[in-house]
Order: C-alpha cells, then structure tokens, then sequence
C-alpha cells in the first residue's frame, strides 16, 4: 500500500466556522464546553478562549 504524506495546517477562519457550527447546530457554548470538559478536568486554570483579566500579570511582553 502506497503512504502519501499528509498535512494539516491551522486555519483561524476554519475553527471559528467550527465553533459557530457547534455552537448554532447543537446549541453548545463551545468556550463552557472546553472550561468544563478540557481546561478544568486536567488543572488548566490559566486557560480559556476569551481573554480574562486575570491574565494581565502573566502575559508575555512582546519585542522589537
């Protein structure tokens, strides 16, 4: 059997369609679904899809 290589790239665009699918076909809040499921079962407590304050004193300075 012949491999062909495979490969995935990340599309912004793609998951935001993915989201808005979800979240208007099945009626799910995609960001509780991942708090509640994903980022608290496994102590993501710094972790979330929307920007929360309380991560103003962790946040990486970019430079020039």
């Amino acid at each position: 059997m012949e491999r062909r290589y495979l490969a995935y790239i990340y599309s912004r665009e793609g998951i935001n369609l993915l989201q808005f699918v979800v979240e208007e076909g099945a009626g799910v809040d995609v960001g509780e679904y991942m708090a509640t499921h994903l980022f608290q079962r496994f102590g993501m407590s710094r972790t979330s899809l929307v920007w929360r304050n309380a991560f103003a004193d962790n946040v990486a300075l970019g430079y020039d």
